[in-house]
């Protein structure tokens, strides 16, 4: 009769030992589980909080290119508004493209302003805010003089094109200002 206590008492130990090793095992799984779950959650967080900032520096940096000396929309004030949505639009795109390949957010904000101030003159076509190539507004030469007076014959010609009488006279105001501004008479 001793001898079977002692064996069942092996036997329970053994199954005791295996029960023990599989719930550790078990155990070490939920935990990794638990991990992988947890990391991926603060990458996502990340992702997420990296993903608002750049809206933000994007959005920020929209509004001042679309305001700047250079973005004059062809005497459209309201247009100002449409190009900063738009140009922040496409920032926004490529830096969350960026971002989710893996970019840190100073390399997805740098990146995503490089690509979109070349397709600002895309952009303004695409708006239809444009009767012709888009130029910057600097000082200098005479091809941008001969540039700046065809904008304003352009802005006189759709003032006496239009049936509309503010937008005539918006159109004539415009045109007026930038005569001033350039001190061009056209």
């Amino acid at each position: 009769m001793a001898r079977k206590r002692r064996t069942a008492t092996r036997s329970s130990r053994a199954a005791s030992a295996e029960t023990d090793a599989l719930l550790q095992e078990q155990r070490r799984a939920f935990d990794d589980r638990e991990r992988r779950e947890r990391e991926a959650n603060e990458a996502v967080e990340r992702f997420r909080t990296d993903m608002d900032e750049a809206t933000r520096i994007l959005k920020l940096w929209a509004a001042e290119r679309a305001r700047s000396q250079q973005a004059e929309w062809h005497g459209w004030s309201s247009a100002t508004g449409l190009v900063e949505v738009e140009l922040g639009r496409e920032a926004i795109t490529v830096a969350r493209a960026r971002l989710r390949a893996g970019a840190t957010l100073p390399q997805a904000v740098t990146y995503a302003i490089a690509e979109v101030e070349e397709l600002v003159p895309e952009v303004i076509q695409n708006l239809g805010l444009m009767t012709e190539a888009w130029v910057p507004w600097s000082e200098g030469s005479e091809e941008q003089k001969a540039n700046r007076r065809r904008r304003i014959s352009n802005l006189r010609a759709k003032a006496t094109a239009t049936d509309f009488p503010e937008e005539a006279t918006a159109f004539t105001a415009k045109a007026d200002q930038l005569a001033r501004k350039y001190d061009l008479d056209a």
